[in-house]
């Protein structure tokens, strides 16, 4: 783990294993394929790949193939062929092949084919191809 206190920076190497809550007032960066349980701060970006418990913020971006429990903040991105059990935000945008079970949102974005189990949402968009 590197820290930048002038730019309010975490960043967590790729390919690493972390047991314990990880709790920064900046932006946390994590590295594709690591393995985390709970991550609380401003901004999350998690990279491909990624193992996770849960993601508390104002903004967290999830990468491609990821898999989690819950993530709760304001903006959420989910990126393609994520695997998760419950996201709740304001806006969340969702890419194609993710198998969720639950989301609850004012805004919702779906793109492609997702698996989502229960949907919760004051607005939905969708794209992608219609035949």
């Amino acid at each position: 783990m590197k820290v930048d206190k002038k730019k309010g920076i975490l960043i967590i190497e790729s390919f690493t294993e972390l047991n314990k809550r990880i709790r920064f007032e900046g932006s946390i960066l994590v590295g594709r394929g690591c393995k985390l349980i709970d991550l609380n701060g401003k901004e999350i970006f998690i990279g491909k790949g990624c193992i996770f418990k849960s993601a508390n913020a104002e903004r967290v971006i999830v990468g491609a193939s990821s898999t989690f429990n819950s993530i709760k903040a304001y903006f959420i991105i989910v990126l393609n062929d994520c695997k998760g059990k419950k996201i709740s935000g304001n806006m969340v945008k969702i890419g194609e092949r993710c198998r969720i079970e639950e989301i609850d949102a004012i805004s919702l974005e779906l793109s492609g084919n997702s698996k989502i189990s229960k949907i919760s949402a004051e607005k939905l968009r969708f794209f992608g191809d219609i035949r």
